[in-house]
């Protein structure tokens, strides 16, 4: 995963793919009316660069921290959150495969973003597909069958419908247990501010030191989301960051297998400006040119955006297909 410094900035992003000649080009073909466009890269963009799941989620409200000696599987940390973009479904969504008939998702039901999302693996040979939106609706809201059910856009006309063994609040990423996904057609929604009836929260858990690391797990309204590694930084503290704040956890003196927590300053951005950029790759050669087509920002930082777009896509050829976010630059690092 690409660790870097974090920085606030603006990126617009044009991909070229040169396909090989014996990839046939697919005309796709159009959205049926009322389906809403994908988000905007300044969109997707938006959040604490650095922070994980902050182009998702804000804080809402004050975070809770823990006092004292933390042992493992204990809560050091709880954030109350809201989602960035929010809608409400204007038409039912009816099932699309043959084993999901019926509505849904009834008009009527709220529902969230849950990130972008690009496969991982390469189907046609290049690495990543282009991002792909997903949105969670609450069904039972409104008198539906679902609790909740998440609908990954990728194709004008039908939608995906993600796990349901995952957590639906919070997405790191996934696979089909089955190898390929069940589809409603296209959910016709009306992006709107729209007031949740849920309370969502995001809780961390302490679970052991590691050599050089603090294993912690993120929780999102009670079920596991993903697992954090904190390395020590050069003051030997361990530093989380959140869409809360900035927080410092320490060894217990007294209790060598326990974590103390406490609140730490945020580390100021590396620069801030606009940068739009080019990206090209060769299906064939996976060789990519990095072309910065217009930017107030200081050149260090247009070098430093292109480096780390070619990294993401070296790093993004996996043997398996997976889908995985589309996170901001330099997340924590996270496993599982």
């Amino acid at each position: 995963m690409i660790e870097a410094r974090s920085f606030v900035v603006a990126i617009a992003v044009t991909v070229t793919i040169h396909f090989s000649s014996s990839i046939a080009a697919t005309k796709q073909e159009p959205a049926p009316p009322g389906s809403p466009p994908p988000l905007t890269e300044v969109e997707r963009n938006v959040g604490i660069p650095g922070v994980q799941f902050s182009d998702v989620i804000e804080a809402k409200g004050k975070p809770i921290v823990a006092n004292g000696a933390i042992g493992p599987d204990d809560t050091l940390l709880t954030i109350p959150y809201a989602y960035r973009y929010t809608a409400i479904v204007t038409e039912d969504v009816k099932g699309f495969s043959f084993t999901v008939g019926g509505v849904q998702a009834p008009a009527g039901s709220p529902g969230y973003y849950a990130g972008s999302f690009v496969v991982s693996g390469g189907y046609i040979g290049f690495g990543q597909t282009p991002p792909m939106d997903m949105w969670c609706f609450l069904p039972r809201v409104v008198g539906g069958k679902r609790e909740n059910i998440c609908l990954l856009r990728n194709s004008p006309k039908r939608a995906a419908i993600a796990p349901t063994r995952m957590n639906p609040y919070l997405w790191d990423h996934f696979s089909p247990m089955t190898g390929t996904f069940d589809y409603v057609n296209t959910p016709i929604f009306k992006r709107q501010a729209v007031e949740l009836p849920i309370k969502p929260i995001l809780e961390y858990r302490f679970l052991n030191w590691k050599n050089d690391t603090a294993q912690l797990r993120l929780y999102a309204m009670g079920s596991p989301v993903s697992q954090i590694s904190l390395p020590k930084n050069a003051n030997g503290d361990y530093r989380l960051r959140t869409v809360g704040g900035d927080f410092l956890l320490k060894k217990d003196s007294a209790e060598p297998n326990s974590a103390r927590i406490i609140a730490g300053e945020s580390e100021p951005p590396m620069n801030s400006g606009f940068i739009r950029v080019k990206l090209t790759i060769d299906a064939d050669s996976h060789a990519s040119n990095c072309e910065v087509l217009e930017s107030d920002a200081p050149k260090q930082l247009q070098e430093k955006t292109c480096e780390i777009l070619r990294e993401r896509k070296e790093n993004s050829r996996s043997v398996l297909p997976r889908l995985s976010r589309r996170s901001d630059f330099g997340s924590q690092p996270t496993n599982g």
